[in-house]
């Protein structure tokens, strides 16, 4: 139906191939005028944190987002309370396809959802 994705055709990113070569570039890169986010795409969580062990990613980077196709947990809200080992930053944004899909009512509100996961 369409030749150019959604993103690009609304002008929200430009979506640019990843470097095959090099697993840390994730699969495509979605860039705007302020962000140049590295998009993994990962069965589950499991498979998240092994990229991210295997130094893919790192959790601190805000320009990273993960689109997991399983269903995944609700993550808990955290306390404003410093902690040992956290710096403050909000690391990269996730998306889940399946809880997104259950927990949209529409292809629009499913789209809204992958740009506020991601920050565009």
């Amino acid at each position: 139906m369409f030749d150019t994705p959604v993103g690009q055709r609304t002008g929200d990113w430009l979506a640019v191939p990843g470097n095959s070569k090099d697993p840390g570039d994730g699969v495509v890169r979605l860039v705007t005028g302020q962000q140049d986010a590295r998009v993994f795409l990962v069965k589950d969580a499991t498979t998240s944190t092994k990229l991210e062990l295997q130094g893919s990613f790192d959790d601190g980077d805000e320009n990273v987002l993960i689109v997991i196709a399983d269903e995944e947990s609700p993550r808990f809200t955290r306390s404003p309370k410093p902690r040992f080992g956290r710096d403050g930053k909000i690391g990269p944004g996730r998306f889940s396809v399946a809880s997104s899909i259950s927990d949209t009512d529409s292809v629009d509100d499913l789209y809204e959802a992958f740009r506020l996961a991601g920050g565009f």
